[in-house]
C-alpha cells in the first residue's frame, strides 16, 4: 500500500474515533460526575391562574411570609413593617406568569447536590385562590448567568 493511502486512511480512522469519542462524551457525566446540559426550547413553567395572595420563602433558616391586604402587602409576622409594594407587586406577577427557561439541566435528582439542589439557599412559595406554585433555587450557573432551580418538588432541574 502506498504511503499516502496509508496516511489518508489513518486519518480516516482518527477522525471516525474523534466522532465517536464525542458523541459518547455528550451522552455521560464528565470527569466530576456532573451531567451534561442539554439544550431544550423555551418553555414557560409555574404559570397560575389567580392572582398572588400570599408569598412566603425561606432563605438563611428563616421562613417570611408576605400578605395581600387589600392593595397592600403586609409582613405577617409584623404588619407595621414597611413593605416596598411596587417590588412586592412586581414579584408576585413575574411568580403569577411563571418563569420561562430555556435549558434542562437533569431529570433523575441523581445530581441534586451538584447544583446546589440538595439544600437550597432560596425556596418562593406563592399561593393564590385555589393554587400554588413552589421554586426550589440552588446554585449560581455563570455561564448562563442564572441560576439552577427545581418546581414544586420534582426531581426536573431547570
Amino acid at each position: 500500500m502506498k504511503p499516502w493511502l496509508k496516511l489518508l486512511l489513518s486519518t480516516l480512522a482518527l477522525a471516525v474515533c474523534i466522532v465517536g469519542y464525542v458523541l459518547v462524551s455528550q451522552l455521560r457525566p464528565d470527569a466530576n460526575g456532573d451531567p451534561k446540559e442539554t439544550e431544550q426550547t423555551e418553555s414557560i413553567i409555574g404559570a397560575l391562574d389567580s392572582d398572588i395572595e400570599k408569598i412566603e420563602y425561606e432563605y438563611g433558616g428563616k421562613t417570611y411570609s408576605l400578605v395581600l391586604s387589600g392593595k397592600k402587602w403586609e409582613n405577617a409576622d409584623d404588619p407595621e413593617m414597611p413593605i416596598d409594594d411596587e417590588a412586592v407587586d412586581a414579584v408576585a406577577t413575574s411568580l403569577k406568569n411563571g418563569a420561562i427557561v430555556k435549558r434542562l439541566v437533569d431529570e433523575s435528582g441523581e445530581y441534586a447536590q451538584s447544583f446546589g439542589l440538595d439544600a437550597p439557599a432560596l425556596v418562593v412559595r406563592a399561593f393564590g385562590a385555589n393554587e400554588s406554585i413552589e421554586y426550589e433555587i440552588g446554585d449560581k450557573n455563570e455561564a448562563l448567568e442564572g441560576y439552577y432551580a427545581k418546581q414544586n418538588g420534582a426531581q426536573t432541574v431547570y
